[in-house]
């Protein structure tokens, strides 16, 4: 259950031949942190700035995003804030390079790290719903 991630370097956009970000964004994007996402357009492909995290049209305000970011997917029908967006096969997938996660050692909580070797990356799958 990733709980932030590394998205692509610049260097990584390049080598995949894929366009250029014309924003900037953090090294490393946490729950209802803004982020790269590739989008197909009319013109061919293009970043958006998007927000990490899924936020229902129910909610109040986005602050929900700091609990919607995961879900297993065993349950993800059952989740009220994932039903729509999985009932409608609303997916993307997020390229990065890390990802990070808690292992519980002693009932505390420890910052763990997964990266692939250079040049690698990995795709994280993610519910889509866009607010207008």
């Amino acid at each position: 259950m990733c709980a932030n991630f590394k998205p692509l370097t610049l260097a990584q956009l390049q080598q995949l031949q894929l366009p250029v970000v014309g924003f900037s964004y953090a090294e490393e994007v946490y729950p209802a942190g803004t982020m790269p996402l590739l989008f197909k357009s009319p013109q061919g492909f293009e970043w958006r700035e998007v927000m990490f995290g899924l936020v229902p049209k129910w909610a109040e305000d986005t602050n929900i995003a700091k609990h919607t970011y995961n879900a297993r997917h065993e349950t993800i029908f059952q989740k009220p804030s994932f039903q729509e967006a999985a009932l409608k096969c609303k997916f993307g997938v997020i390229p990065v390079t890390e990802f990070y996660e808690s292992k519980y050692i002693n009932d505390k909580p420890e910052r763990w790290g997964y990266a692939v070797k250079m040049g690698r990356l990995f795709l994280l799958q993610r519910s889509t719903k866009f607010a207008k």
